[in-house]
């Protein structure tokens, strides 16, 4: 990326896989959020640490593929917070990448880009 003057990869993407049907399945790294979460910032870490930025993708609980752009993800608080949230935490936890991506979809009734209240996470 930085022989070619990229300044941001839009990447990793790190959505939960929920069905290995999912148009996007091949550039996401498991259906367990630990894993995401590791493997994300392994990758944030190792290309910032080559002076490229990160931004990571697509925040939050987009593993739809059928209307994404318009699709409404109704999921209750404890699964956000368990599966859809904590990859994408842990890696701004860990390597504080450059961006986050907002994902097209709604959340809850409100398109992810419209959210007025993002989690308070700090970088350790």
């Amino acid at each position: 990326a930085r022989r070619l003057d990229v300044h941001v990869v839009l990447a990793p993407g790190v959505n939960i896989v929920r069905d290995p049907r999912l148009g996007r399945a091949f550039e996401y790294y498991s259906e367990d959020p630990l894993i995401s979460g590791e493997f994300g910032a392994a990758f944030v870490a190792g290309l910032q640490g080559e002076g490229v930025g990160a931004c990571v993708k697509h925040f939050a609980a987009n593993s739809n593929e059928n209307y994404r752009f318009v699709g409404d993800s109704v999921v209750d608080e404890r699964a956000l917070n368990e599966i859809y949230l904590r990859a994408f935490e842990r890696i701004v936890k860990q390597a504080a990448p450059a961006a986050v991506m907002s994902a097209y979809n709604k959340l809850n009734g409100t398109f992810c880009s419209e959210h007025e209240g993002a989690p308070d996470w700090r970088a350790a």
